[in-house]
C-alpha cells in the first residue's frame, strides 16, 4: 500500500479459498502488520485448520506476466503450519486464480497465468 515493491516467492495452492496470504515469516521481515494496521480480518479453512489474519489491500501483484490490480492480501501471524513456512512468503489461491486462465506446464516446470 505505500508504493513499496518487493518480490516474493509464491505458493500456488489451488484448493485454498484464499487470494494472497503471505507468511508469518514474511510479514515479520517486512513489519506488514505494524506498517499497515488493519480492522479487517481474513479467514481460511485447510490443513491446519481455521486460520485468520489481518487483511489489507495491496497496490497490486504480478505473477509474470500477469497483473492482479488491488489484491485483498492476508498478513499471517501463525507460529506453526502452513502460514508460519519460511520455505516460502506467501500463497496464492483459487479464489485470487479463478479470474485467470492457469496452465501447469510440467515438463518446463512452468506456470502459467493468463487473462481468460
Amino acid at each position: 500500500p505505500d508504493g513499496e515493491r518487493v518480490s516474493a516467492l509464491l505458493l500456488i495452492d489451488t484448493g485454498s479459498n484464499t487470494r494472497l496470504i503471505l507468511t508469518a515469516p514474511f510479514v515479520r521481515k517486512h513489519r506488514l502488520v505494524e506498517r499497515f494496521p488493519s480492522a479487517r480480518m481474513t479467514a481460511s479453512y485447510g490443513i491446519n485448520g481455521l486460520t485468520t489474519s489481518p487483511l489489507i489491500e495491496s497496490r497490486s501483484l504480478k505473477l509474470g506476466t500477469a497483473i492482479v490490480d488491488r489484491p485483498n492480501t492476508g498478513l499471517s501471524r501463525e507460529t506453526s503450519g502452513l502460514h508460519a513456512s519460511a520455505d516460502f512468503d506467501g500463497i496464492v489461491g483459487a479464489e485470487l486464480l479463478k479470474a485467470f486462465r492457469v496452465i501447469v506446464d510440467y515438463p518446463r516446470r512452468q506456470l502459467i497465468v493468463a487473462p481468460k
